[in-house]
């Protein structure tokens, strides 16, 4: 794994704890009605006017690839740290997850009791594992 996929893969954990606020955001910004120019230059009025905010919203929310990448990554993440093991859920918890944390993976060698090559291993097949996962679509 090269060092901006695993970059990548950092960036998206420590991203992850925001990702419902920036999902609803996204939402948001969507279903909100913008200021559409009037094209009824002449004056009056439009013929069979039929519109379909609602149905065009929708469409607009689920073809949003932005908020389709937001959701994806979020249940990747989720399911992928749910299977890991505690070791591994605390490790990714407390270098990831917490805005401002004092440890590192020496640190968590310590306290786990393993050697800081293993965590790294560790880490490393994580991310490996997830990076392909952040990239497939389901």
């Amino acid at each position: 794994m090269t060092s901006k996929e695993t970059a990548t893969v950092a960036a998206w954990l420590r991203r992850y704890p925001e990702l419902d606020v920036e999902i609803k955001r996204t939402e948001f910004e969507l279903m909100v009605k913008r200021n559409e120019t009037d094209e009824n230059i002449g004056g009056g009025r439009m013929q069979n006017n039929n519109t379909h905010a609602f149905e065009s919203t929708v469409i607009k929310v689920a073809d949003d690839k932005k908020l389709n990448t937001l959701t994806h990554n979020q249940k990747t993440i989720r399911r992928m740290v749910g299977r890991e093991s505690d070791e591994m859920q605390t490790l990714i918890n407390e270098l990831y997850f917490k805005r401002h944390t004092q440890e590192t993976m020496v640190s968590l060698a310590i306290k786990f009791g393993v050697s800081r090559a293993l965590l790294f291993r560790q880490r490393n097949a994580f991310f490996k594992r997830l990076y392909k996962r952040l990239l497939t679509e389901e």
